[in-house]
């Protein structure tokens, strides 16, 4: 079941477990929901926990200003599972905003480049611009591994779910030269060998 922490309809607490009028998650109120609707439920999946309105939506994976802190976000996940629900945290295997710390680190020698040598930015918005990091590149699978790892140990959540890493969609293919890839390299062998770091770096606990 996917879930939202702070983000659907403007903040909604009807759709969102994180309160911010009352500063709380409402952690009892959405399980005896998806109880009465579904039944018990194996896991919940949250998307939107890893956007900040100062860092944006992608990299980052470390910012919970926006929802409370990382204590009170802990304590929901492991309300969660001493009832017997397992938490599963939403991330992306090529996204990465432009105004997160590590977009502003390393952005420009990360990201693709299409084949006219220009940088590519799927899923931007005016907002928050995004740079199409490389998975091939020096630096951006170690960085992603090593993030996984420290937001399973940092929440305890029990997966971590990388999105669109299986896809081999033209705008994620590299173009550039320098990464250490072929010119083109399209994408499953590259998240074939990430995924791999990915695993390594995790708990053996948590699920990717």
């Amino acid at each position: 079941r996917t879930h939202w922490t702070h983000t659907m309809k403007d903040g909604d607490p009807e759709y969102c477990w994180y309160d911010r009028d009352e500063g709380r998650y409402q952690v009892q109120k959405f399980v005896a929901k998806d109880t009465e609707l579904f039944g018990p439920l194996d896991m919940h999946h949250f998307f939107d926990w890893r956007i900040s309105e100062q860092h944006g939506r992608w990299g980052d994976y470390s910012h919970y200003e926006d929802i409370g802190g990382l204590e009170k976000f802990r304590e929901m996940v492991t309300h969660q599972q001493d009832d017997g629900v397992r938490v599963g945290l939403y991330m992306d295997t090529y996204l990465c905003s432009k105004k997160s710390e590590i977009g502003q680190a390393h952005g420009e020698q990360w990201a693709i480049h299409g084949p006219n040598g220009k940088f590519r930015s799927a899923y931007s918005s005016p907002e928050d611009p995004l740079w199409n990091m490389c998975i091939f590149s020096p630096g951006w699978p170690e960085y992603l591994a090593e993030r996984c790892a420290q937001v399973a140990e940092e929440t305890g959540c029990d997966g971590i779910y990388l999105d669109e890493g299986g896809m081999d969609v033209g705008q994620y293919w590299c173009w550039r030269e320098g990464h250490g890839h072929p010119v083109p390299a399209n994408s499953p062998r590259g998240f074939r060998d990430l995924a791999r770091k990915v695993r390594e770096a995790l708990p053996q606990r948590a699920a990717l």
